[in-house]
Formats: structure tokens, C-alpha cells, sequence
């Protein structure tokens, strides 16, 4: 009986022409495409988008966002 172990290894490149672009006051909307396949490293599973309010100067938490598609809205911010 043969075993296989499948190795989870994150890309080793990041995703490429990453756009993001207010919507409203509250919102935006971020776009990208995927790292090159070549550095893909398996299938890709989903992707973290971290984004954190900036209001003032007090450290405020990072908010953390998963998606598997190409885009993400984000709002309520």
C-alpha cells in the first residue's frame, strides 16, 4: 500500500497588481491577481487580506479578511 503526504506550502510569491479603491466612506473594494502559477507551490486555497483603521495615533487592531475569490469588499469600516 502506497502513502502520500501532501505538503501545504504557502506561495512564494505574493499576489500581483493589488488595487484597492473606496467605495464610500465606510468601504472599499480590493482587486488582485493571483501569484504566477509557477510560484503558486499547489493549489491556492484562499487568500488574508489585513487592513487596520487609521484615525488617530493611538495602535489600533488589525482586522484579519479571508476570501478564496480574486476580490474582496470590504465594509463597515
Amino acid at each position: 500500500m502506497k502513502q502520500f503526504v501532501m505538503l501545504c506550502l504557502v506561495p512564494s510569491q505574493p499576489p500581483e497588481n493589488v488595487n484597492a479603491m473606496a467605495v464610500t466612506s465606510q468601504s472599499i473594494l480590493v482587486l488582485w491577481n493571483p501569484p504566477p502559477s509557477s510560484d503558486q507551490n499547489g493549489v491556492l486555497i484562499g487568500y488574508k487580506i489585513l487592513y487596520r483603521v487609521v484615525r488617530d495615533d493611538e495602535g489600533r487592531p488589525t482586522y484579519r479578511v479571508y476570501t478564496s475569490c480574486v476580490a474582496a469588499f470590504l465594509y463597515c469600516l
